[in-house]
């Protein structure tokens, strides 16, 4: 019996000693680079930078729009089964645009807030419906006392 464990564990151990360094490295490769594809609904919209004196429509105090968005995430498999909807959220300039413009989602103005999962190197594709953002000039209505 113990010749039988010496013949497995001793004979050639720098060849099973590579074999299992080999399979290690390989099933990391692998279980890194699996990819799945996951849905997050009601995905907060925030707009910074907003031009003095516009606004935009349906923006509330704190500059989330009312409305929310459902992302469709390719990436790493790990990454996405760790994320939840609400440690998303997608931040969009308003400086620089036009009075309208149209919303490319992209890994960078979307943010994690979720601190311990780093998005920016796992997503591989967004798929996201056309988001059409509208400025609008701020009217002041005065009440007129006499």
């Amino acid at each position: 019996m113990i010749t039988f464990l010496k013949k497995i564990f001793l004979e050639n151990r720098t060849r099973k000693l590579i074999s299992l360094g080999l399979a290690i490295i390989i099933w990391l490769m692998v279980n890194h680079s699996i990819t799945t594809t996951k849905t997050f609904h009601n995905v907060p919209v925030k707009i910074i930078d907003i031009p003095k004196g516009q606004t935009v429509e349906g923006l509330s105090l704190n500059n989330y729009l009312k409305r929310k968005i459902t992302l469709t995430i390719t990436g790493n498999k790990k990454v996405l089964d760790d994320l939840t909807g609400s440690d998303l959220e997608l931040i969009l300039d308003a400086s620089g645009q036009g009075d309208e413009w149209v919303v490319s989602v992209t890994t960078k103005n979307l943010i994690c807030i979720n601190p311990d999962i780093d998005i920016k190197k796992s997503i591989t594709k967004i798929i996201s419906p056309k988001l059409i953002i509208k400025l609008k000039k701020i009217e002041n209505d005065f009440i007129k006392t006499k």
